[in-house]
């Protein structure tokens, strides 16, 4: 079973809210490259949340994903256990993070280790 304790990291970019792909495909058990399948084969769906920011090393993308397409892209995977912890906690997360950024204790500001 894989670690359901393992918490999804969620970064702000251009003072959104996002998860990267690679990270939450290792908590679900997805093999990388299934879960980048996954984003080509729903690419139009996702921008329909929201743009589909991505990172560049090399020739690889590292994708980052915002709640809307999160949510959706989760929706896609079964529903193990893991998946329903994640989803729960995910939740809980983005919601501190709305709350705070709505009380003006985020900035807003990008992360610095992207």
């Amino acid at each position: 079973m894989k670690n359901i304790n393992k918490e999804l990291e969620i970064v702000l970019i251009n003072g959104e809210p996002r998860v990267n792909l690679s990270q939450l495909a290792e908590i679900l058990g997805i093999v990388h490259k299934s879960a980048l399948n996954t984003i080509y084969k729903y690419e139009a769906k996702l921008k329909q949340k929201g743009e589909l920011v991505f990172k560049k090393q090399g020739r690889k993308k590292k994708y980052f994903l915002n709640e809307a397409q999160f949510l959706f892209f989760i929706s896609l995977s079964k529903n193990t256990k893991v998946a329903v912890e994640l989803k729960s906690n995910s939740f809980d997360n983005f919601m501190k993070i709305w709350v705070s950024s709505r009380l003006g204790l985020i900035t807003g500001s990008d992360n610095p280790n992207l």
